[in-house]
């Protein structure tokens, strides 16, 4: 039998160190495993395991200890000292084996075996039992260092109290539980720094805060002003544990508070732009009702002016009125006035107006009609219309020509007759004033001369053919 007493003095102060390594390895994985399985049976049970363990490398680093300081080998193999040792072992050895023939993993055995190898029989029967000492020293350290391994793997994978409170203080975002009567159970960073840029106090866990007080804010929204940062409150109840408890978080909604801001800014401006629009279209409706009547205007004295022409004419000729002559008359007056969108081919107008006017002696002389895109195109037949009508009516003419011409870069159109208003004073009447004024807004010029002979001259800019270069 090797005593520890049998060992060198430097050997043993090597054991003693390794025993201390183990002893604070275990104290360590016993307070994590009742840290991690306090509130399960299974746990409970893994802890008292590590306790058991811990009081066995502590009687065993003790016996150590007490060889190297010089304790007289009778005493530390007394009676009662043997005893504690076989009692803390007898436990160990039934807690494993009862946990593995519950199912448990047989690597206890492996640990109840290293156990036997430091128990008084086998200080007293084993040869070299500093060496088994060493050898149980060793693996109470290795199984030491992996629990520690195992129980840090378990902290990072399975929240505790611990980790989820840590993870509530690193939220960006405010946090505070209160019982009923305002007392904090919970407060993270955040809030106790938001709770204080409001009350103007730091608060901690167990203090007491009137929410109702301090707490309430105008639409629930605080302006920091130092950061710029708006914060909203909400507040919520819940109950659980048969209380009633208040939580209230805080959230920075700075950016939808300023895209709010932005869309409450365009609302508004599109409001305006709809008022606006509005206005303009009323605005634009009355134009159109007023160029619709100007229109209109224009339609009925070019008709009546033309009508009248006729009917002069047919006075003139010595025509007689009787009733069937009147009725036709009004009747094909009427019918001459077309809705003011409806578009007649323009040879279709032409060749009525110059039958209708050689039937009282007027003869209408043309050369050609401008092609449909022209300028003048739309306004080619109120323009004769007009302008025949007066030559008839004022001048008792009985030839008008009509003459366009178009070099693809200006259109003219010429309008004379042989009427007596040649050397005439011209007056400008509704007429002459509405050609004019279609004729500017199409870009041209209308000349008007009564001397040698009355005539009407028009230029307008010929539209821009396709394939032409500027």
């Amino acid at each position: 039998m090797t005593s520890l007493y049998a060992i060198p003095e430097n050997c043993r102060l090597l054991l003693l160190t390794v025993a201390l390594s183990a002893v604070i390895l275990r104290a360590v994985c016993y307070k994590l495993a009742t840290f991690l399985y306090s509130d399960q049976i299974v746990g409970r049970r893994i802890a008292t395991l590590e306790a058991l363990l811990l009081i066995w490398t502590f009687l065993n680093a003790q016996l150590l200890a007490n060889a190297h300081m010089g304790v007289r080998e009778a005493l530390i193999n007394s009676l009662h000292w043997q005893l504690l040792r076989n009692l803390v072992f007898t436990l160990i050895a039934l807690f494993c084996i009862a946990k593995v023939l519950r199912g448990g993993s047989y690597k206890l055995l492996l640990t109840l075996g290293f156990c036997a190898l430091t128990t008084p029989w086998a200080e007293a029967h084993l040869t070299h039992f500093a060496l088994y000492y060493l050898t149980s020293l060793a693996f109470f350290t290795i199984l030491g260092i992996y629990q520690l391994w195992f129980y840090q793997n378990h902290l990072k994978t399975n929240p505790s109290r611990l980790s989820v409170k840590q993870a509530i203080d690193n939220l960006d975002s405010g946090v505070l539980f209160t019982k009923g009567d305002g007392q904090i159970v919970l407060i993270n960073t955040a809030m106790q720094r938001i709770v204080a840029q409001i009350t103007g106090k730091l608060y901690w866990p167990a203090e007491v805060i009137d929410i109702d007080k301090q707490l309430t804010l105008p639409q629930n929204l605080y302006r920091d002003q130092s950061s710029g940062k708006v914060i909203q409150l909400k507040r919520s109840t819940l109950n659980f544990d048969n209380g009633d408890y208040c939580q209230i978080t805080a959230a920075d909604v700075t950016e939808q508070f300023a895209i709010n801001d932005s869309l409450q800014q365009k609302k508004d401006a599109l409001e305006r732009a709809a008022a606006d629009l509005a206005q303009s279209t009323e605005q634009l409706i009355s134009m159109l009702k007023v160029r619709e009547c100007r229109q209109l205007e224009i339609t009925v004295h070019n008709k009546m002016s033309q009508a009248i022409s006729l009917l002069l004419g047919a006075l003139r000729r010595g025509g007689a009125l009787d009733k069937t002559s009147i009725t036709t008359f009004v009747t094909d007056l009427i019918a001459n006035f077309k809705p003011l969108n409806y578009r007649q081919p323009l040879a279709e107008e032409m060749q009525e107006l110059a039958n209708a006017f050689n039937l009282l002696g007027v003869n209408i002389n043309y050369n050609r009609l401008p092609e449909r895109g022209a300028t003048l195109y739309a306004l080619y037949i109120e323009i004769v219309q007009e302008a025949v009508s007066n030559a008839v009516r004022h001048g008792f003419a009985t030839t008008v020509n009509v003459t366009y011409r178009n070099d693809g870069a200006v259109e003219q159109l010429t309008i004379d007759d042989d009427g007596s208003a040649a050397g005439a004073t011209i007056n400008y009447g509704t007429g002459l004033l509405a050609m004019r004024e279609k004729v500017i807004k199409c870009g041209g010029v209308m000349v008007v001369r009564a001397q040698p002979k009355f005539c009407i001259k028009i230029s307008c800019p010929a539209p821009l053919r396709r394939g032409s270069h500027d």
